[in-house]
């Protein structure tokens, strides 16, 4: 199941030491081996629903919204590390880590076909942070709504109590200062997230909220020049984008709903030059064309894993509210199995931060497998036989792959088990509902590399009704443990925290972790880089290059 990453909301420390920081200056390309110029074409397996960085959540969205027709304040670049972009560096912070101010850029400028350009003010990012918060938002509030709650006055703004956001002020036209309510160490990161970049006033009036989507003006390294919704969007070279030299492309051209085999078949043929997801193709596809010698060279060494997949269980239906089943469940997963499935693509899995994440610990324990302890917990429980239903998303790459290996531990361990295969877009719409489903399959790929992002979307009171938390699990002692990691700096203290956070979402059984899926990023004979990112965006843009 496919399973995006959207951060909670953010509620403590707000501090100038950032990990992983890039330098002031923009983001450092992956490489340079081509010559500037050409286009190419890109295929996507699903569809893009638009490109209204406030309303982005599918893949082709956000990677076209954040990676080539937007600027943030800040981003995560292709290093994993968060770096300025329109901002002109890091903020100034003052007040007990809870007001900063940022200075812009001079001469970065909203551009668009049709739209005539004029330059981002720190006015621009008032109206894009209280944009997102909007409760009345059109076509619906900013899933990204969350990011922004920890700003003084959002409280009451989002409770439509407010016309504006008392914590947003314009110092001078390039100086915006922000103040919180609360500290936020995480509130920097969320910056760079893709509902707070930066959107221009002027175009959203001229055709409103709703059809922004479709007519998106940005300061992005690239404008959109034609969409054929469902089928491809066409970006042109933006000449007014303000890093120097960038971009090296003079358009891509994004396909949409070409399958996963038909891309795969396309790109073999010559017909694309890339494949969007590749990072989401079956694992049997996957392997061949790693193992294929006229193939393999374009497949991108591996980095650190920045996803984990876990096994959601819902809380909130019998007998999975009880702690002993749910521990079943954990020992009765044969994990080892699993990753075999994935042909070299996975690793196993004891924790819920993978490798890419500052607080991810090597030599972390979890339930081990063991279905006879597990059958065995099922008796203590008093379990009846009562079938438990397992959702399987058929459009999904993981899902079926995951699917029968599951059942059949279950089954083994005890459990009378039904499955329940749906289509991606059914899968989609049960899991934001509090009981339409019992467990499912899940993967979370970081937005940037801290725990917070890992933590409070999917495991707090701040995503539990109809949002991220699908395992729609509360506990009191968590949020507390967020409160007080999120009140210290980065670094070692605030690391040992989210240690006792994971050691107890693990322990409670809030997920059962299973293993880091490795991105598998494809390029092809004609690409010197596509800017792949580890961040959920996945690419940026920017830096794509052809050859030859």
């Amino acid at each position: 199941m496919r399973i995006r990453t959207v951060a909670g909301r953010l509620g403590a420390a707000l501090f100038l030491a950032v990990p992983a920081i890039g330098a002031a200056d923009h983001f450092n390309p992956a490489r340079q081996a081509a010559a500037a110029g050409g286009t190419l074409t890109v295929a996507y397996s699903i569809d893009a629903a638009t490109f209204d960085p406030g309303q982005s959540i599918n893949p082709p969205d956000n990677g076209i919204t954040t990676g080539a027709l937007f600027s943030g304040l800040y981003r995560i670049n292709v290093k994993g590390q968060l770096v300025p972009d329109i901002a002109q560096a890091l903020p100034t912070v003052t007040k007990g880590q809870t007001v900063f101010t940022i200075h812009l850029k001079h001469g970065v400028m909203f551009n668009g076909v049709g739209y005539t350009p004029r330059e981002v003010k720190a006015q621009d990012v008032v109206y894009t942070l209280e944009r997102t918060l909007n409760p009345k938002l059109k076509p619906g509030v900013s899933p990204f709504q969350g990011n922004d709650t920890a700003i003084a006055g959002a409280d009451v703004y989002v409770a439509g109590k407010a016309k504006h956001v008392s914590g947003l002020k314009v110092l001078d036209p390039y100086t915006v200062q922000i103040t919180l309510s609360r500290p936020s160490a995480a509130f920097t990161y969320a910056l760079a997230t893709t509902g707070n970049f930066i959107v221009p006033s002027d175009a959203i009036a001229k055709v409103g909220d709703a059809s922004f989507g479709t007519h998106p003006v940005g300061t992005g390294p690239f404008m959109l020049q034609q969409w054929v919704k469902g089928q491809k969007a066409v970006l042109v070279k933006n000449p007014l984008y303000f890093v120097k030299g960038l971009p090296y492309l003079d358009g891509i051209t994004f396909q949409f709903n070409v399958g996963k085999q038909l891309e795969v078949q396309r790109w073999q043929a010559g017909a694309i030059d890339a494949i969007g997801d590749s990072s989401d193709l079956p694992p049997v596809t996957a392997q061949g064309i790693a193992n294929d010698p006229a193939t393999a060279k374009y497949v991108e060494a591996t980095q650190p894993s920045p996803t984990s997949n876990v096994l959601y269980i819902n809380n909130l239906i019998p007998p999975f509210n009880n702690k002993l089943v749910r521990e079943a469940v954990a020992y009765a997963v044969n994990k080892k199995r699993l990753v075999k499935y994935y042909h070299g693509q996975a690793s196993l899995s004891n924790q819920i931060y993978p490798p890419a994440v500052a607080q991810h610990e090597p030599s972390f324990t979890s339930y081990p497998y063991d279905p006879v302890k597990a059958h065995a917990l099922l008796k203590q429980a008093g379990y009846n036989g009562k079938p438990i239903e397992v959702l399987e998303d058929l459009g999904a790459s993981n899902d079926p792959v995951e699917t029968p290996s599951v059942v059949q531990d279950l089954r083994a361990a005890g459990f009378t088990v039904k499955v329940k295969g749906v289509s991606d877009q059914v899968a989609g719409n049960l899991i934001f509902t509090n009981k339409g489903y019992t467990i499912i399959f899940g993967y979370w790929s970081m937005d940037y590399p801290d725990a917070y992002d890992f933590v409070v979307p999917t495991y707090t009171k701040d995503g539990f009704d109809g949002g991220l938390n699908f395992s729609r699990y509360l506990n009191p002692a968590v949020d507390k443990l967020v409160a007080s990691a999120e009140a210290l700096p980065f670094g070692p203290a605030r690391n040992a925290v989210y240690g006792k956070i994971q050691r107890t979402l693990v322990d409670d059984v809030a997920a059962v972790p299973l293993f880091y899926r490795l991105r598998f990023n494809l390029d092809g004979p004609h690409v010197a880089s596509l800017g792949w990112s580890p961040a959920y965006s996945f690419n940026e843009w920017a830096y794509a290059q052809r050859k030859g």
